[in-house]
């Protein structure tokens, strides 16, 4: 069974291009913006990116990027993080 993710609500501060709330993620770069990611989003779920199991798809949301694994106050820096996320299947 493949997996897609849902952005269901915005948290904190990210680097959007063009997500919003309720939509699905197509792409997502951790490393883009010098470590503020990138986040890009559907409104069609067939583009949504697909992933094998619910475990990569949580490994995704919890990914640091290398450029800037922590943010200013020293904790974890994962910029999808910023979105509370649905994964449902494709």
């Amino acid at each position: 069974m493949k997996y897609v993710i849902k952005l269901e609500k915005l948290e904190g501060i990210a680097v959007v291009q063009s997500a919003d709330v309720g939509t699905w993620l197509k792409s997502y770069d951790p490393e883009a913006y010098d470590g503020r990611g990138d986040v890009q989003a559907t409104t069609n779920r067939d583009e949504a990116m697909r992933f094998d199991s619910l475990q990569e798809a949580h490994e995704l949301w919890k990914r640091q990027p290398k450029a800037r694994p922590l943010r200013d106050d020293g904790k974890p820096n994962r910029p999808l993080s910023a979105f509370t996320i649905r994964v449902e299947p494709a």
